[in-house]
């Protein structure tokens, strides 16, 4: 069975050169630019899913229209609760994002398999290094 890193940002261009540099370090990249299909795949591919690369500030989509995201700005922290129901405590997770609210970043647990990188400070390559390192595979 093929492995995949599930990469959630509805940015497209951007996320060409992180899908570039994780093929370039050996992973099977899956980009998914909303909730919905995220949580769909997952469910259909759990057991495929190595890793997880979520960015925070994502569009509600049908999943999260009904509940207050803070217009997006919060919709992966519900993604990432969900996500967390339907995988492995120890599937790796980064949270990937540009939000430096203090009020959203608090509502995220860090954890030995989960933790939070700034787009600005993991560059394409960078975030494929700490994606290994996450996975214990450097």
């Amino acid at each position: 069975m093929k492995k995949h890193v599930l990469l959630v940002d509805e940015d497209v261009f951007p996320m060409k050169f992180y899908v570039k540099a994780l093929n370039k370090h050996g992973f099977n990249v899956k980009h998914i630019r909303n909730p919905d299909q995220a949580l769909e795949f997952i469910e259909a591919e759990k057991n495929s899913v190595e890793a997880v690369i979520l960015d925070i500030m994502l569009p509600p989509g049908e999943t999260y229209k009904n509940i207050d995201t803070n217009n997006g700005l919060e919709t992966g922290v519900y993604l990432l609760q969900d996500l967390r129901k339907q995988v492995d405590r120890k599937l790796p997770i980064i949270i990937l994002t540009n939000v430096q609210s203090p009020e959203t970043l608090t509502k995220i647990q860090k954890t030995k398999y989960q933790v939070i990188a700034a787009k600005l400070e993991y560059p394409p390559y960078d975030l494929a290094r700490l994606l290994k390192k996450l996975m214990n595979k450097e």
